[in-house]
């Protein structure tokens, strides 16, 4: 989807675990990945001028309807539990759902979102 890099925060699955390798079909090679605690990764990224934009299961901004930049990052996190508080404020983006499921895998919808951003990217003059 023409991600520029990964950042992942502390205290989730390790990217380079064998299951997370083989299901990233090597794109976890070709990728800068960072790893720190969510404080850090989200200061930095305002630091760097970065839109930042977290995927909710539901009261977000339609994901086709939100005008992603080229400068945007996405949150992807678990659709239960509290958020960190370095999240709070970020715009959300939901994916809105037909017929009775809730929502999304993680890795469904996130790849969802980023395809939906490249294709917005694309469509600029």
């Amino acid at each position: 989807a023409g991600a520029a890099g990964l950042a992942l925060a502390e205290g989730g699955c390790s990217p380079w675990n064998e299951k997370a390798l083989r299901g990233s079909m090597g794109s976890l090679l070709r990728l800068p990945v960072a790893l720190a605690g969510v404080d850090e990764l989200a200061q930095a990224f305002r630091d760097a001028r970065r839109e930042q934009v977290l995927a909710v299961a539901r009261g977000g901004a339609r994901y086709d309807e939100h005008a992603w930049s080229e400068r945007s990052v996405l949150w992807l996190a678990a659709e239960t539990g509290a958020l960190p508080a370095a999240l709070s404020g970020i715009a959300g983006v939901s994916i809105p759902m037909a017929g009775a499921a809730e929502s999304l895998n993680v890795a469904v919808a996130g790849s969802v979102l980023l395809f939906e951003a490249a294709r917005h990217r694309r469509s600029r003059p």
